[in-house]
């Protein structure tokens, strides 16, 4: 359900007539399941904290929009995104891959009651968005799938994740506001960010990631009982020289690490920069970043450091405890 002005419209991902965006869906009503198999590439996609680029329509998405409510009876949406991960690794695309949720601009969302599969890319992603609570939804892709995040809250505020169950091939939750000088020049941060009681796997990124695209800044953010299970990576921090921006003022406690190659990792060198605009004399800060009750078993790399010596980093850990 969605209003925006003075009206009010709803829809049932449930029932059919449906106005999606896409092309050839497969419909189940008796089992709940919507299938789509295509979706169509649009023109020239312009953000203000990222450059120009072309990309194809997401399959639920909207701008502008108030009061959002997307639920189901524990309905399945399923995004067939076999086809785009092929596509994705042999080069054959011109635009950038669907996600399956997105919003900009966008105010009073509630995703909740839903399971997500199989997304060609990430699977929701609230862009310059406030007042969004996503419950009880479980996120499931290949482990071997190309870059397909799960919740990926971008430039937003005033967030809440639980009671969610999320595993992908790359970050479960990974939180962003802008890339390089275009992030900077918008300055709307990624905060007032609540995540809880979340069971989070990732195959080859991490758990809960910060970056690298945070020229915006982040801050403000509460992670607590995160169970993190079978991952590459537990809590990932991640930024470059040139990218600017911050990541302070986040407590990450009362969580629960199995089976994960590396538990945290500071990262100063990760990621590129989308043109050759970038000011290197934009130096990322962390600082104020508090770990605290957290308890890790069958760890391979308690923690892993990579910090520019130019890049300032304040962190709080205690207690902690990690076993291998």
């Amino acid at each position: 359900m969605f209003r925006k002005g003075n009206g009010l419209r709803s829809f049932n991902l449930t029932k059919p007539p449906h106005s999606l965006l896409g092309e050839r869906r497969r419909h189940n009503r008796d089992s709940g399941i919507i299938s789509v198999a295509y979706c169509r590439p649009t023109a020239v996609v312009r953000t203000r904290n990222r450059p120009p680029w072309r990309a194809t329509r997401s399959l639920i998405n909207g701008h502008n929009l108030t009061d959002v409510v997307i639920t189901g009876n524990n309905g399945v949406i399923d995004g067939q995104g076999s086809i785009w991960w092929e596509w994705f690794r042999s080069r054959k695309l011109n635009y950038s891959r669907p996600h399956l949720v997105e919003f900009t601009d966008s105010q009073d969302i509630v995703i909740s009651n839903l399971s997500f599969l199989n997304s060609p890319a990430w699977s929701i992603h609230p862009v310059y968005c406030s007042n969004v609570i996503v419950q009880n939804i479980t996120i499931q892709t290949s482990p071997d799938s190309p870059f397909t995040d799960g919740i990926v809250p971008d430039s937003s505020s005033n967030m809440c994740i639980e009671d969610c169950s999320i595993s992908v091939g790359h970050d479960a939750i990974a939180l962003k506001s802008g890339w390089d000088g275009y992030g900077i020049s918008y300055a709307r941060p990624t905060t007032e960010i609540q995540i809880t009681k979340v069971a989070l796997q990732s195959a080859a990124g991490a758990a809960l990631a910060f970056g690298s695209e945070m020229s915006g800044g982040i801050s403000d953010v509460r992670a607590e009982q995160l169970y993190i299970y079978n991952s590459s990576t537990g809590v990932s921090f991640r930024t470059t020289l040139g990218r600017g921006g911050f990541v302070e003022k986040t407590v990450i406690s009362n969580s629960v690490l199995e089976n994960v190659r590396e538990a945290i990792r500071f990262d100063g060198h990760s990621g590129g920069h989308p043109d050759d605009h970038y000011d290197p004399s934009e130096i990322p800060i962390i600082r104020k970043i508090t770990l605290k009750s957290i308890v890790g078993s069958n760890i391979s790399v308690a923690g892993t450091f990579q910090a520019s010596k130019t890049i300032p980093s304040r962190l709080s850990a205690s207690p902690i405890s990690i076993l291998r």
